[in-house]
């Protein structure tokens, strides 16, 4: 609702009203707007004044702010004192119920957790009709408004409805005249706020037919507006609940998400990791204050209490939100990862056992042994880490913990020396499954499992024992590796050469194009492998052959073939009949948006605005601006993206790429471009790259099959701060792209011939590499790779030096199109701008 990540109860002490307000954050400008709001509206409709109001300690009223807007009204404020939540137990009774309430309304309606804010305004709106205890013969609205209530309008959370259609927005007599929604809301008494799931708006709407015994069952995980003409994006204020007096106010507020928690590190973020990891997927913030109330509850009641006493001060209990939580709307600890031993402690149900595994994998493989620390010795500290791992749609494989050593305590030189472990770049493991696709090999993925601890260590390292494991009787002592275990600076070092041995043993042959790639002929059985740490990702000709891959590396290291196919975010599918490979990041993209809670956005059909030029913001922000963006994740936002364009998002590279040259001082106009990206990939999150084998007779073409076709294209001083171009290009195997690029040149421009060949020049770099790519895999082919520009004069440079006054002032390197061309490596040709691949690489 309106991008709100907190809510605030307001409950009438007289009547027991209650009314919710949203809040995008928990600054006490922003409270003391929303009970400036309240405070009128209350007063307006009952026409008495507020006189008290009792709050807990929280941040947002414990202010001057608040104090002095008292003040000046007469409004005493009355502060409750820390362990007494009795003190104020309407508005912690309130908030138990409406979450409750929320909770069950999603659950009922089907709806996903990102309807909180509706589901919370619609069922304060239904439950001030509902009688209470302390009112039994008449209901809230009716000691607030002192009305005899009409509740004849109110109908079920998320019930079938049918809207219907005004006459201009029909086409004809015989066409539909309603169209089917859900309703989440109330606008008033005379109108009704519903859901368009097909096309993904908010509508409202009086002529409204209800089907009352059937709610839709969508799981749908992005709710989010169109660019249609019904969208409606209103706050929570415009559902005006008919609500409180002027008694003794309460307000107590629920977080939907979590604080951070005193003695943790920063959380993890949905940014692509160095090394393998499942995605973790970011917890939803919830509000535990009321958990925690529920629990102190049921002990009140079994000791015939009113109200619990012993409620904890407001930042401890905030603090409890990671050890503890309990997620609102209908989330439950499933989804919930720790950041610290201490907070995992907290579900020892769900993460001990996950830890107990990896604790006797440490000792199984001989990982250390336990001694006393000698002089002189650095010793290195260790921490837990936690993390799911995730299926391709979305759901929990498992849970995984690991001891991982603090690697950025050891000192070079005593405890390492070289740190570099290669993994596949991502366009290799792409060219890997386009391979695939077009021989129509079998597809096989390999988990190693706790890879690193299968090499043996190459310095003399000490670690502290694991928390949680430290063995009686030994407290004292210390472990003294004899494996490089995840976190030490040497661990990805040691485990490539460990792994590039056991390869060549086994008949694999390396490329020395990417030396992750490696292949095996034996016969008519060709196999073909990427690594990125601890997967492998690969093909065979032959079942024979992928059974015989998958067990010479069992035979080594302990490993698993993995049958739903997910590599560092990005799902791989194959076709069994026609052996198509679709790979995408549908998952990946609704979690990283979910984190940035940017899940509420409209939708966009383009990555950017139209005719969009951003520059520099100035330097210092104006004093609103830097308000505005001082809670906005710019930077770890753009990272996450970055990492979607690299694995399968090629429409999104200029666009990723533009925002990521503002990370260091972006402003208000920036962030506006990262919510209209965002809405594009919500649109778009669908997408998908499909690698399949060309039809008969079409092998030879470009583009086709193994014979690579490339596009590349430039703009002209296109970049306002330093009038550079941007270069781009793509290169389409098996018929989709498997290498993509958009780069700001390093030198400016003279002409628009002169950026064309700049950008022609790097597009001939990266066929020359293709090339390269495809004959260490033992699969050369024959002719020039076909690379396209829509530029006349830049293609004409390529071929001759005639025109040697306007390219004199070159790079030399950015003539190494010419030699190309002239050993036959690549042809260029020329291709009408209007049917070019590669503009959106380039410009926009």
């Amino acid at each position: 609702m309106g991008g709100a990540r907190y809510m605030m109860l307001f409950s009438d002490g007289a009547s027991s009203v209650r009314v919710p307000a949203f809040l995008k954050d928990k600054r006490k400008e922003t409270s003391l707007k929303e009970f400036h709001k309240y405070r009128v509206m209350a007063e307006n409709q009952t026409g008495k004044r507020m006189r008290i109001i009792r709050v807990d300690g929280g941040g947002e009223f414990d202010n001057n702010l608040l104090e002095a807007y008292c003040a000046d009204r007469g409004i005493i404020i009355e502060k409750i004192t820390p362990y007494s939540s009795s003190a104020n137990g309407m508005a912690e009774r309130g908030n138990r119920t409406v979450i409750e309430g929320v909770r069950t309304f999603l659950e009922e309606s089907g709806l996903p957790r990102s309807f909180w804010a509706e589901a919370a305004a619609t069922f304060t709106y239904v439950d001030n009709f509902v009688p209470t205890a302390r009112f039994p013969d008449r209901v809230p609205t009716e000691y607030w408004s002192n009305k005899r209530q009409d509740v004849s309008h109110l109908r079920p959370f998320g019930c079938r409805a049918w809207a219907t259609l005004p006459e201009s927005r029909t086409e004809g007599k015989l066409a539909r005249q309603a169209v089917e929604c859900q309703l989440i809301g109330y606008m008033g008494r005379r109108g009704y706020r519903l859901w368009h799931q097909p096309s993904r708006t908010f509508l409202e709407s009086r002529d409204v037919r209800f089907e009352e015994g059937e709610a839709h069952r969508s799981r749908e995980e992005t709710p989010a507006t169109d660019d249609g003409d019904l969208v409606s994006n209103q706050p929570a204020g415009s559902l005006e609940p008919t609500t409180p007096t002027n008694g003794p106010t309460a307000q107590q507020h629920a977080d939907q998400e979590d604080e951070e928690t005193r003695d943790t590190g920063p959380t993890s973020d949905p940014s692509p990791p160095l090394r393998r990891s499942a995605r973790v997927r970011t917890p939803s913030r919830v509000a535990i204050e009321n958990q925690a109330l529920a629990e102190r509850e049921h002990e009140a009641q079994a000791n015939k209490e009113d109200w619990a006493t012993d409620s904890p001060p407001p930042n401890q209990t905030l603090a409890l939100i990671a050890a503890n939580p309990w997620a609102f709307a209908s989330a439950t600890n499933d989804t919930w990862v720790p950041s610290t031993f201490k907070q995992a402690m907290k579900a020892p149900e769900l993460w001990l056992p996950p830890m107990k595994a990896e604790y006797e994998t440490l000792v199984a493989k001989e990982c250390w042994e336990l001694v006393h620390l000698p002089p002189n010795a650095n010793l290195t500290g260790g921490r837990w880490t936690y993390a799911i791992k995730w299926g391709p749609g979305g759901e929990v494989l498992k849970r995984k913990a690991r001891w991982v050593a603090q690697g950025y305590t050891q000192i070079q030189g005593q405890d390492y020396d070289k740190t570099y472990g290669a993994v596949a770049r991502m366009e290799s493991v792409r060219i890997v499954l386009a391979i695939i696709a077009t021989l129509r090999l079998s597809l096989f993925q390999i988990d190693f499992t706790a890879a690193f601890l299968n090499s043996p260590i190459s310095h003399e390292v000490y670690m502290r024992q694991p928390d949680g494991f430290i063995q009686p009787g030994n407290e004292d002592k210390v472990c003294r590796l004899r494996k490089s275990i995840y976190g030490t600076m040497q661990g990805s070092h040691d485990w490539q050469e460990t792994l590039a041995a056991g390869y060549s043993e086994d008949g694999y042959i390396t490329s020395r194009a990417d030396p992750c790639i490696r292949y095996r002929r034996d016969g008519d059985e060709y196999t073909l492998t990427s690594t990125y740490g601890d997967d492998v990702c690969g093909g065979s000709s032959t079942e024979d052959g992928r059974l015989r891959a998958v067990k010479d590396l069992a035979k080594r290291w302990e490993s698993n073939e993995v049958s739903s196919h997910v590599l560092l975010g990005m799902n791989i599918q194959q076709n069994p009949t026609t052996k198509s490979i679709t790979i995408s990041q549908k998952p990946y993209i609704l979690r990283m948006l979910e984190h940035f809670h940017l899940l509420h956005v409209r939708r966009r059909h383009t990555p950017l605005p139209p005719n969009v030029k951003l520059c520099e913001a100035p330097t210092p922000l104006p004093d609103d601006e830097l308000q505005f963006m001082s809670d906005k994740p710019y930077r770890e936002f753009v990272g996450s993206v970055l990492w979607c364009q690299t694995c399968t998002r090629a429409d999104i590279s200029f666009a990723a790429g533009l925002l990521a040259r503002y990370q260091l001082h972006p402003g208000r106009t920036h962030w506006e471009c990262v919510e209209w990206l965002a809405g594009y990939l919500l649109w778009s999150c669908d997408y998908a790259i499909t690698y399949e084998a060309p039809p008969a007779g079409k092998e030879h073409l470009p583009g086709m099959g193994l014979k690579p076709k490339g596009y590349s294209d430039s703009d002209h001083a296109g970049c306002v701060d330093t009038r550079r171009s941007t270069s781009g290009y793509v290169f389409f195997m098996a018929g989709a792209p498997i290498s993509w690029s958009s780069k700001c040149q390093p030198t400016p421009a003279l002409s628009s011939t002169e950026a064309e060949y700049i950008a022609l020049s790097r597009a001939c770099q990266q066929a020359v590499w293709l090339q390269s790519f495809l004959a260490e895999a033992d699969l050369n082919q024959q002719g020039p790779v076909t690379l396209l520009g829509d530029n006349f004069g830049s293609i004409s440079l390529t071929e001759n030096s005639k025109r040697h006054a306007l390219v004199k002032h070159i790079d030399l390197r950015d003539h190494y199109i010419r030699e190309k061309v002239a050993s036959g490596a690549v042809k260029v040709l020329e291709i009408r701008t209007a049917v070019q691949s590669t503009g959106r690489w380039s410009d926009y």
